[in-house]
């Protein structure tokens, strides 16, 4: 699967859902002219009729949009340009997502009478081959939609908190809002960094919940008309570690006695299947996931260790897609992995360099993934090191600001298993250490 297809793909689906036009199967040239003039006018770009209608297929056309066309698509539907686009996609994720995603369905508490002008669909983890390979993670939690102001909070008469209503996931999460200052009934909460988690609320109402199906960090937002007016950070912990198979709108969960075993963390497809889970011709997706406190260990300093593998290499997870993943407050840092064949197709992030496997010599992170696999990543003051199997696959860097390490993820393509996982400082501080038997670090 060609990642950059997939993400075009998405796109569109986004500016299908935007414009409420239907499935674009059955647009004609004025579709696409209507289409060229709102783009223009909330882009002040203009793109052609017959370039949207290459985009959509319409006319034959065998390469890929250009990035300029790309950018413009992408600040359609809420995103800076199409890079911010790739690394905020999980999900419908979409998540997707994470992504391994983040899954969000919301409940109104005393809802009114009538229904909200605008309700946003509970939205999954998007296409997790993406989330595999790199490609986009719903805990990205970086907002930066270009309609979207941000006021001064400090002398606003609004008011927003949360609070989750228990340990571990999933969770609920009792959002107290004061917004009767607002001018306007427009509305919001918005759970997450991604603008289709936004759901309108009653501005003389004071109470709204939501569920979270995942466990994470997120930035939650209480935005009247188009700015933002009061925004706090909500860390929803896993109480250990949470493994689940993705599905909608609810994911499958595992528990510890039937993933925990001889010293490894895995499931095997025995397991999934037991629950009606088919492994072909889709191979599912498990997500293995721990967010807690980390004891404030930054990305700029810190070891991480780990062993995994796959455990299911058949019909289409003949890659053995994996990801890594190290889940920051408000950034992330992904370690893709698949067979040595495969690695055309892996993508990674680290702070704010993408990187994709199509320009980037990312062969170093191949291996056989039926077999175990040491992962080491060193960081020392935004140097980075990625060295599999004892040799270094990557050294690169990054300059966003540094940031707390808040949970650890792993997904696989099919199913797989982590039998060590250890996070420590450079100077040699163990902060978190687990071989699957005894903890030996909190």
């Amino acid at each position: 699967m060609q990642s950059e297809d997939v993400l075009i793909e998405k796109c569109k689906h986004l500016i299908e859902e935007k414009t409420g036009w239907g499935n674009s199967e059955s647009w004609k040239n004025q579709d696409f002219t209507e289409l060229s003039e709102k783009i223009y006018e909330e882009t002040k770009i203009n793109l052609s009729p017959t370039t949207l209608k290459r985009v959509w297929g319409k006319v034959k056309y065998e390469s890929l949009p250009n990035l300029s066309t790309l950018n413009t698509l992408a600040s359609f539907v809420g995103y800076e340009n199409w890079r911010e686009f790739k690394l905020k996609s999980i999900q419908e994720e979409q998540p997707r997502i994470t992504v391994p995603q983040t899954e969000v369905v919301s409940q109104q508490i005393n809802p009114p009478k009538t229904e909200p002008r605008f309700q946003t669909k509970s939205i999954g983890v998007f296409s997790l081959i993406l989330l595999l390979t790199g490609a986009g993670w719903l805990t990205i939690q970086t907002f930066s939609k270009a309609d979207i102001k941000k006021e001064d909070q400090s002398s606003t008469p609004f008011s927003f908190t949360s609070k989750p209503v228990t340990k571990g996931i999933p969770n609920s999460v009792v959002f107290t809002y004061d917004a009767t200052a607002a001018t306007t009934d427009s509305v919001f909460i918005q759970q997450s960094w991604d603008p289709k988690r936004r759901v309108q609320v009653p501005k003389n109402k004071h109470q709204y919940t939501s569920i979270y199906y995942y466990p994470g960090f997120f930035k939650a937002k209480l935005v009247v008309g188009d700015r933002i007016v009061k925004e706090h950070d909500l860390l929803i912990p896993s109480d250990g570690w949470i493994v689940t198979v993705q599905q909608e709108p609810v994911p499958v969960y595992f528990s510890e006695q039937e993933t925990r075993k001889n010293g490894t963390l895995g499931l095997s497809p025995v397991q999934i299947e037991a629950k009606h889970i088919p492994m072909q011709p889709q191979p599912p997706f498990v997500i293995f996931r721990n967010v807690r406190d980390f004891k404030g260990i930054l990305n700029d300093n810190f070891i991480f260790e780990t062993e995994v593998k796959s455990n299911y290499n058949q019909g289409s997870a003949i890659c053995q897609f994996s990801q890594i993943m190290l889940l920051l407050e408000n950034d992330m840092m992904s370690i893709p992995l698949s067979n040595l064949g495969c690695v055309s197709d892996l993508n990674m992030s680290v702070g704010d360099k993408f990187m994709e496997g199509k320009t980037t010599d990312l062969s170093g992170f191949g291996s056989d993934m039926s077999h175990w696999t040491k992962v080491r990543v060193e960081s020392r003051n935004k140097k980075v090191q990625f060295c599999i199997n004892g040799k270094k696959a990557l050294e690169t860097s990054f300059s966003n600001a540094a940031t707390r390490i808040v949970g650890i993820h792993y997904g696989f393509q099919g199913t797989g298993s982590i039998r060590y996982t250890k996070l420590q400082r450079l100077n040699g501080e163990v902060v978190y250490e687990e071989n699957f038997q005894t903890q030996t670090a909190m």
